[in-house]
């Protein structure tokens, strides 16, 4: 079952015997954001990986795509841009790259390749001729939560199973406030044990939305499944 935010503050607060303590509770506000982040870059999380979405406008050579996804940390985050309407991928280069080549910047087609420029923009090249859509595989970053109410896996995007790591790692960090001694074992734990389970329960989710399909499988009649395809591919059907 997943958590909020103010059951995680309540579950330390009771374990380390601080109940009712509302200044203690304000204070472990600043330690979950601190370890939101520190989660997300402890392990390649499955549900770290997302996808976006956008269509481009003919002659407009530059996306933000700060609005499509609010959690993606940087362009260079990018992992797959995938051009579904003419079914290719694009190449990532660097923009002097393109500027070197086409200093006019008056080229124009579909796109074949994509620059990332500053925190959340991309540059096509070439310039779109026209409207075409362009999904993208992009790892994200923590949100924070602002509530109380705010649900960890809603709002932050951790799941059930990778809530308990975060409640640990909270414990941990809160211990530093009594200088409590068992807070170095805490610590050794997390690392050869519960960070382990973590790891674990996530790679059983790896075949959700991690990847793309193949354009075989977009084609094919519904209820074609990707071992379906493998196994055309690879054994002829059998």
């Amino acid at each position: 079952m997943a958590m909020t935010r103010l059951q995680l503050k309540n579950n330390v607060a009771i374990a380390l015997e601080r109940p009712g303590d509302t200044d203690f509770l304000t204070f472990l506000d600043s330690r979950i954001d601190q370890m939101l982040f520190f989660l997300f870059d402890m392990h390649d999380w499955n549900w770290k990986h997302k996808s976006g979405t956008f269509n481009t406008v003919a002659t407009y050579s530059s996306k933000d795509l700060s609005l499509a996804s609010a959690d993606l940390r940087s362009s260079q985050d990018l992992e797959v841009l995938w051009d579904s309407t003419n079914k290719r991928f694009l190449s990532k280069v660097d923009l002097h790259i393109i500027r070197k080549q086409y200093p006019g910047g008056l080229d124009a087609g579909k796109p074949t390749r994509y620059a990332p420029w500053g925190t959340k923009t991309i540059y096509l090249d070439p310039i779109p001729d026209g409207t075409y859509t362009l999904n993208y595989l992009y790892l994200s970053k923590a949100v924070l939560p602002t509530l109380d109410a705010d649900d960890l896996e809603t709002v932050c995007g951790v799941p059930d199973y990778c809530q308990y790591l975060l409640e640990k790692l909270v414990l941990a960090e809160a211990m530093v406030i009594d200088n409590d001694s068992r807070r170095d074992n805490l610590i050794i734990e997390i690392e050869k044990v519960w960070k382990r389970i973590a790891i674990d329960a996530d790679m059983k989710h790896l075949e959700s939305t991690a990847r793309f399909k193949f354009w075989e499988e977009e084609l094919a009649p519904y209820g074609t499944t990707y071992d379906d395809y493998l196994r055309h591919v690879w054994w002829d059907g059998c």
